[in-house]
């Protein structure tokens, strides 16, 4: 089985001891939290994952996001409070430094251009893929640009940002950087291609559909 969680439940997910499971814990995915110690992680080591290190682990975080992102977020206004704030000084809005600095076997993370806390609202293209790969494949979720490579839309949706060069290959974790999607988020990928095939004025119907968001 997957675990996953958004914001409280995403903080839940990380922290959650899940040894006694093993290997039936086939991935967790960690949605719309930093992964860092913040407001919402008590203590530094709260702020880190609380379990099986060789769990495949996505964490999906828009750079806008208004509690844990690394710009104006709740977050960022708590640690800055000289007198009661406290968090990490350096705050990433991600859990690419954590998941390194624990040793994760296998980790991706996704950082949403102008995403805030609800993902959805501007990525939903590029989730439906994701999520389609990680249930699907999540031992190879940290090669997702490998695996996409094969498909000219998808591999357009994602820069390889950071990425481990771990030559015992024990913490293979890889950062991306997902641009702002081009297309309407009310059509799936699929259906885009649809149009383009049929549509003789493509870029305007788009533009017109984009607009309605």
């Amino acid at each position: 089985f997957f675990l996953g969680g958004t914001s409280e439940g995403a903080m839940t997910i990380a922290r959650f001891d899940d040894q006694r499971y093993g290997e039936q814990v086939c991935g967790r995915f960690i949605n719309s939290f930093g992964m860092e110690y913040c407001y919402f992680t008590p203590t530094v080591e709260a702020g880190k994952l609380g379990g099986q290190l060789d769990v495949p682990t996505v964490n999906i975080i828009g750079t806008k996001d208004e509690f844990f992102g690394p710009i104006d977020s709740v977050a960022k206004i708590v640690v800055e409070d000289e007198v009661t704030g406290y968090g990490d000084k350096q705050l990433d809005g991600n859990g690419y430094n954590t998941m390194i600095e624990q040793g994760v076997d296998c980790g991706l993370v996704c950082v949403l251009e102008d995403g805030v806390h609800s993902p959805s609202n501007t990525h939903d293209n590029f989730l439906r893929p994701l999520f389609k790969t990680f249930f699907t494949r999540p031992g190879q979720i940290w090669e997702l640009d490998a695996i996409w490579d094969v498909d000219d839309m998808l591999t357009d949706l994602i820069t390889v940002t950071q990425r481990t060069d771990d030559a015992a290959n024990t913490c293979n974790v890889t950062n991306l950087f997902v641009p702002k999607m081009k297309f309407p988020q009310k059509l799936t990928l699929r259906e885009v291609e649809a149009l383009h095939s049929i549509s003789q004025n493509f870029d305007e119907d788009v533009a017109e559909m984009m607009k309605e968001e």
